[in-house]
């Protein structure tokens, strides 16, 4: 089993460049399991479109 672990970094500037790269670094470790700390709308949208399957820790982070 292969578990994977980012900071994704949400303030940071150009975030639909480092959301790109981060979802090429998850699509080429082929983790199991996937642990996202700081993350945004605009990530788990972009998570949801590449077809990942996500549980949240706070379910209610998800409804924003």
């Amino acid at each position: 089993m292969t578990i994977a672990t980012f900071n994704t970094w949400f303030q940071g500037p150009e975030p639909a460049l480092r959301h790109g790269g981060l979802l090429d670094c998850l699509r080429e470790s082929d983790a199991d399991i996937v642990l996202l700390q700081e993350t945004t709308v605009a990530l788990l949208e972009r998570l949801l479109a590449a077809g990942a399957t996500v549980r949240a820790h706070d379910p209610e982070a998800l409804k924003e």
